[in-house]
Order: C-alpha cells, then sequence, then structure tokens
C-alpha cells in the first residue's frame, strides 16, 4: 500500500475539518508578527511596546487553548482514517510524524505571509486601535524574514504540547462509550438553583456594591473589589443567562403559544455553554477595567480640582492644545486689568525622586513653574494637598497640577521650557474676557475648566493614562476570541446531532439548522453584551460615587478598539457554524 497516496487523499477528504485549525493558525501568525515587528522596530513608542510585552504573556493561555482544540477538531475528522490505517498495520509514531510535518508546513507558508503583510496593514490596524491617541508608529521594522523565523519558532513551540495531547486519543482503537446530550424540558424556575456559583457571585456583587460607599475613603478594598468585578460576572454569567432563557421561553409559551425559535432557546437552556459564557465575559471585560479605573481617577481629579477653585475665570488652549507661555503672557497683558496671573506647566522627568527639566520628547510629566504672583492662590481656596487625605477610594492623590510649585526665576534651569514655548500655560481672570479667534484661547469658569482639565496635566506631555492598555486590549480580544472559536468547535458534535435528530422528527432543514446557529452564536452574544453593560453601570457607579450625584458614563475606551471587539467575538461565534454537518439524504 503507498500510505504516501493515502495520507494525501486523507487531507483531501478531511480539508472541510483543517479549515478551523487554519483561520486559526493565520490570525495567531498575523497578531504574533505583528508583535515581533513592533517591538523589534528602531523606534517605537514605550506604551505600546511596553503594551504588546504583557499582551504576549497574558495571550499565551488562550492561544495555547484555542490550538488544542483545533487539533481536537482534526484529529476527530480524520480519526476513522487513521485507525484504519492502524489496523493496517502503520504505526501511531508514523501518523503524528506525518501531521506534525504537514502542520509544520502550514506554519512556515503562514510565517511568510504574515510577516509580508505585517508592514502593509500595521498602519491600518493601529489607526483604527489608538483611534483619537494619534500615536506615532513604529519605524524601522525588522527584516520579514526574521519575523517570520521568530514568529514559525514560538508558535511551533506553542503548539508542541497540545498536539501531543490531542494525538494520544489515537493510541487506543476502542471506542468511548456515547455520550448522553440533555433532553430539552419544559421550563421549571427550580432549575435555576443548580447555579449556586452564579447566585453566590450575584451575591457578592450586591454585597460589594451597597457596602463600597460606606468604605473609608484611604481605604483600598474598594478598588481591588472593581478588579474583581470581571471574574465574579463571569461566574454570575450562568445564572443570568438561564434566567434569560427561561423568562423568554416562559413568557413566549406563555403569551405567544409555539413557535419554532423556542426549540432552540430550550435546547440552549438545557445544555448551558458554560465555558464560552464565563471565558467569553473575563476577556472582554478584563481589558476594560483598567480604562475604568484610570477614568474613575481621572474624574476624582478634575471633581477636587473643581470643588477647591474660586470663583474666577480661566483662559485656556482651545480643544485640550499647548499654547506657549510668552503667548498666554500676552493675553495676560493685554487685559491687565482683570489678569490675575499666569500658570504655566513644562516638561520634567523624575530623577531620584526628585523633579528635573526636561522636553516635551522625553518629559514625563508637566511641573508647575510659573507662580511669581501667587496665581495658584488667586485660582483655588486651599493650596495644600493632603496626599494621605483622597477623596474616594478611587482617587490617585499625586493627580494635583498644582502639587509642586518650581520658581523659573529662582532656578533658571526651569526657564528654559518657558523660553522654548514647551508646555501648557494658563490666564487667570477676576471676570469674563473676550478674546479673539486668532489668540486661540477661550476663557472659561474656573469650575468649568476644571471639570475639562486637560489628562496631559496629570499624565505628561506624552501620557494619556490608557494607551499602554490599548495593545494588551487588542491581543487579550484576540486570544479570547481564538479560544471561543475552539471552544465553540468542542461542542459542534453534539449540536450537528440535535439538528440531525429534529429534522428526523419533522422540523424543516432550514429550520433545524438555524436553531444550530442561534445555538452557537447566542453564548457570545450574550456575553458581550453583559460584559459591556457591566462596563457601563460599573464606570457609572463609580463616578456617580465621587460626584455623590448620577453620573451616566461608558469607560473611555477608543470606538476602534470597541469596533474591533465586537467584530473579533462575533466572527469567533459565528466561525463554527461553517463546520460541515449531515444533511438528509434525498429520496
Amino acid at each position: 500500500m503507498n500510505f504516501r497516496a493515502v495520507e494525501a487523499r486523507i487531507r483531501k477528504s478531511t480539508f472541510v475539518e483543517s479549515i478551523p485549525l487554519l483561520a486559526t493558525s493565520f490570525v495567531l501568525f498575523f497578531f504574533v508578527c505583528l508583535l515581533v515587528s513592533t517591538v523589534a522596530a528602531d523606534k517605537v513608542a514605550e506604551s505600546m511596546s511596553m503594551g504588546l510585552m504583557y499582551s504576549a504573556f497574558i495571550s499565551i493561555i488562550p492561544f495555547a487553548l484555542a490550538l488544542k482544540y483545533c487539533f481536537r477538531h482534526v484529529v476527530e475528522g480524520r480519526r476513522h482514517h487513521y485507525e484504519a490505517l492502524r489496523l493496517f498495520g502503520l504505526t501511531l509514531k508514523r501518523i503524528r510524524r506525518v501531521l506534525f510535518l504537514e502542520l509544520l508546513t502550514v506554519y512556515f507558508f503562514f510565517s511568510i505571509v504574515s510577516a509580508v503583510l505585517v508592514p502593509v496593514l500595521m498602519k491600518p490596524i493601529f489607526l483604527v486601535l489608538y483611534s483619537g491617541f494619534g500615536i506615532d508608529l513604529p519605524q524601522g521594522l525588522p527584516s520579514p524574514l526574521l519575523v517570520a523565523v521568530i514568529s514559525w519558532c514560538a508558535i511551533v513551540c506553542l503548539s508542541f504540547v497540545p498536539f501531543q495531547q490531542e494525538t494520544r486519543v489515537l493510541e487506543d482503537l476502542s471506542q468511548g462509550p456515547t455520550r448522553i446530550d440533555p433532553t430539552p424540558r419544559n421550563p421549571r424556575a427550580a432549575e435555576l438553583l443548580r447555579y449556586p456559583l452564579g447566585i453566590a457571585a450575584c451575591v457578592v456583587l450586591l454585597v460589594g456594591f451597597v457596602a463600597m460607599p460606606q468604605a473609608d475613603p484611604s481605604s483600598r478594598w474598594p478598588f481591588i473589589f472593581v478588579y474583581c468585578v470581571p471574574f465574579l460576572v463571569s461566574a454570575a454569567s450562568v445564572f443570568v443567562y438561564a434566567v434569560v432563557l427561561y423568562s423568554a421561553e416562559y413568557l413566549s409559551l406563555k403569551f405567544g403559544g409555539w413557535n419554532p425559535p423556542i426549540l432552540g432557546v430550550r435546547y440552549a437552556r438545557s445544555f448551558i455553554a458554560t465555558t464560552i459564557l464565563r471565558v467569553s465575559c473575563i476577556f472582554i471585560l478584563f481589558p476594560i477595567i483598567p480604562f475604568i479605573a484610570n477614568d474613575s481617577a481621572l474624574y476624582s481629579a478634575r471633581e477636587e480640582l473643581a470643588d477647591n477653585v474660586k470663583n474666577v475665570y480661566v483662559g485656556s488652549p482651545q480643544d485640550e492644545q499647548t499654547i506657549s507661555t510668552s503667548t498666554a503672557q500676552n493675553i495676560c497683558q493685554d487685559h491687565a486689568a482683570d489678569c490675575l496671573g499666569v500658570l504655566s506647566w513644562v516638561p520634567a522627568d523624575q530623577d531620584s525622586e526628585e523633579l528635573q527639566p526636561s522636553t516635551m520628547e522625553e518629559g514625563a510629566v508637566f511641573a508647575l513653574v510659573e507662580d511669581r504672583d501667587g496665581t495658584v492662590s488667586s485660582l483655588v481656596n486651599d493650596r495644600e494637598v493632603v496626599e494621605t487625605e483622597p477623596r474616594s477610594p478611587f482617587d490617585q492623590t499625586w493627580m494635583r497640577p498644582w502639587d509642586k510649585t518650581f520658581n523659573s526665576e529662582a532656578d533658571p534651569s526651569w526657564g528654559t521650557g518657558e523660553r522654548q514655548d514647551e508646555g501648557y500655560a494658563v490666564a487667570i481672570f477676576s471676570k469674563q474676557v473676550e478674546l479673539s479667534d486668532s489668540q486661540a484661547m477661550e476663557v472659561v469658569g474656573a469650575q468649568q475648566w476644571a471639570e475639562n482639565l486637560p489628562s496631559t496635566l496629570l499624565y505628561g506631555p506624552n501620557g494619556t493614562g490608557t494607551s499602554e492598555f490599548i495593545p494588551l486590549f487588542a491581543y487579550v480580544i484576540v486570544g479570547g476570541a481564538v479560544l471561543i472559536f475552539g471552544l465553540a468547535l468542542a461542542q459542534q458534535g453534539r449540536l450537528i446531532r440535535f439538528t440531525k435528530t429534529i429534522w428526523e422528527q419533522g422540523v424543516s432543514v432550514a429550520e433545524a439548522h438555524r436553531n444550530r446557529k442561534l445555538a452557537n452564536c447566542l453564548p457570545s452574544a450574550f456575553a458581550l453584551a453583559l460584559s459591556l453593560g457591566a462596563a457601563a453601570l460599573l464606570s457609572t457607579y463609580m463616578d456617580s460615587y465621587i460626584a455623590h450625584k448620577l453620573v451616566l458614563h461608558f469607560p473611555d475606551v477608543p470606538f476602534g478598539l470597541i469596533f474591533f471587539l465586537v467584530v473579533v467575538v462575533g466572527l469567533a461565534a459565528v466561525g463554527s457554524n461553517f463546520v460541515k454537518g449531515p444533511r438528509p439524504a434525498k429520496n
């Protein structure tokens, strides 16, 4: 027997079963090549490179699990062929070697293609992910051949253990017992008690949010609790999902009677995709939490300043742009009768816990240097900043733009930034004054200015507080999506059996496949809606707690990231629908 020809026919006849592995591998190779190209570039923003490095470590587990489930799908699709070959005397070692060589060849092709595509697609991808940030793109990318080699080695190492685990099933030629699928039943409220973990998580969430307003502002447990919310929502998601499905089925049967979609809802309720729900919630909600924490700290700092300002007016740059000290001083001189002084912040760097003058390109923070006439005292009521007394548990006491002042007259080195027109400056007025459009400033009330305080004053000339989270967000979402795809593949056997059973009992083929698609897509869609809803509620709760009034707020996540999230998770959920299922025989 020509085993090479047989192996070629096996690959051809089971190509459809290999498509999920091919698609997942290509996605992994592309994002690994993107990671390597960015980190190894000659010039790249520190926030981008650090975010990508964190992403690489966090994404290892979901990437490996996704490959594991895709290998399982391929092995199951070829299992009857390999069992026949073993009966003919072909060893398991030979089967594994041929299958792994096939995998290495595919990986080699994908590594070359991805390494060539990354420089072409890098710009549009980063423009979407960093929409609204205007971050500089990496420059001086490494050789595509080097990127291909590194990515190929990385994915091969990542694939070795899952491959060995999933091909071990071929060692035993005997078939295991047939698994009995759950039987759809009429809805009963008592079934909801089968999810004690979800009920307990809901209780913990409720108790935590009720107890949070009673916490001391210096306490850190509310902040820790916020970072535990993704895991609590993940645990509660199964119970909430069951309640929603139960309610939908019960109300539909009571008021609308029987209809075909109820069959899919009933089956989804009878066999809840627990792992998909929990994994989806964690991988969607967890990368949003840093954005929520950053938003609450920034909002708290702005509210702290807004409560502390006097009834004066501030002439500030339009659209949060920077303006030079000399420009602000000229405007102040033009309205000398009403001008109380100029505040000027220049870039600085921290060395041995002391701030030192720096440049806009290298500065880590802004330092207040212009206060020669006591201008800060004319702006705020209480100039002293007590770091041990935060406004709320979410407050960051270092977020005080008037905390430390350096006089450029007493220390000429601090005047360098002013002389080079680097920094951010505002003019303080005792009353509203009219400025011409050419002066690029607008005069608003001090409280309004404080409530919209530019984030650059708090995070420095090159900081946003969230830009380093963007690659972390993107890679965690990709890792979660490919894992969701792998988990969805693992349940296709059960769903295909269900589809075949209901059409044999009289349901149309089209309706049977619609029910299968509903069962595939519903868990991921529900997890996406639940996670985004939880993020909005958590952000609204934290800002309302800080302001002591209702403040509706959604996390300040770039629109491109939200779009990326919806598209990637949607493709992962829909992708499993393309797995080939049986069709009824034609008469």
